[in-house]
């Protein structure tokens, strides 16, 4: 078990023990796109030339209208020096209440943006497939040429024209070297 795993895990009980997950995890999404946006804060927050005690009062200061349990939190990973940890534990943590939530992530790949009726009924199909509640997400890869690539946790979905093509190349070369043989 990693350690952003069980730090994420924490959190995550910690705010369905106090029924306030949905707020840490509104709050934790808002801190982390303040993070990936401003260099300065995410320099503020892993260096290690900056006193903890600056780093808690800017926290503090960023943070003083947000949950008291992720400010708490945050302090923590300072005084356990696990900042450079944030992005991992993010990832882990949204994790972890989606699952609590009965909630799946689902990424569709696909050459242009898909309108918000395909969305819906994307998000409709992968509804009924999961039996959970989709958070969907569109990302645009010219390079699969047509067609769409849905990953639903670790699985994949793959009926793009080059997953087609790669099938197809991998069968011509299956019977290439069984003719050979």
């Amino acid at each position: 078990m990693s350690v952003s795993y069980r730090y994420a895990n924490a959190l995550c009980k910690a705010g369905v023990e106090k029924g306030v997950l949905d707020k840490i995890e509104e709050d934790f999404t808002w801190f982390m796109k303040a993070y990936k946006e401003d260099q300065n804060l995410k320099k503020v927050f892993e260096n290690p030339l900056i006193d903890d005690k600056e780093k808690k009062a800017f926290i503090n200061a960023l943070l003083k209208e947000k949950n008291k349990e992720l400010k708490n939190f945050l302090m923590l990973l300072i005084d356990r020096k696990r900042e450079k940890e944030l992005p991992f534990i993010y990832e882990s943590f949204m994790d972890k209440a989606r699952e609590e939530n009965n909630r799946v992530l689902c990424k569709a790949i696909t050459v242009y943006e898909l309108n918000e009726e395909e969305k819906k009924n994307l998000a409709n199909t992968l509804r009924q497939v999961t039996n959970k509640v989709v958070e969907l997400e569109n990302i645009v890869d010219k390079s699969i040429m047509g067609g769409i690539v849905v990953n639903v946790g670790d699985r994949v979905y793959d009926y793009s024209v080059k997953g087609q093509l790669n099938e197809v190349r991998t069968n011509l070369l299956k019977t290439s070297l069984a003719k050979v043989g």
